[in-house]
């Protein structure tokens, strides 16, 4: 996986965003705006599986947080097809960024069947309650 630079963004957007839009629908935080927003503005960092964007199979988001114990990357939001061929050179160069960016450990977030997918087991489990309609 390599980095995108923000300013090859916007003429991808429609690209892009047909790989992560379901991630980003099911994981409900954000919206396309946001999404676009923090690659374009800092805050998220775009990776794809080939430096051509018009060619990608797969587009990821990663963003780090400042927490009062240290810095925590995360992988955020990955769609695309062909997984088996990119995911698992994928980690380690995540792992890498994280390193470099100071981040003391790198978070995958998402579904459940991506624990077989990296071969990790889950650390924890999110229970959600829905406040919408109460």
């Amino acid at each position: 996986m390599m980095p995108i630079a923000a300013p090859l963004i916007p003429a991808h957007w429609p690209r892009i965003w047909g790989l992560i839009e379901p991630a980003v629908l099911a994981g409900g935080e954000h919206t396309e705006r946001s999404v676009l927003t923090g690659l374009l503005h800092g805050g998220f960092v775009l990776w794809s599986d080939c430096a051509d964007i018009a060619q990608a199979r797969a587009c990821v988001m990663t963003a780090w947080c400042d927490y009062p114990a240290g810095r925590i990357g995360f992988v955020q939001f990955a769609g695309g097809i062909d997984a088996d061929a990119w995911l698992p050179d994928a980690i380690a160069d995540f792992c890498a960024w994280a390193k470099s960016m100071g981040c003391k450990e790198l978070r995958v977030i998402g579904r459940k069947g991506w624990a077989r997918k990296i071969h990790r087991t889950p650390t924890s489990y999110v229970y959600v309650e829905s406040l919408v309609g109460e």
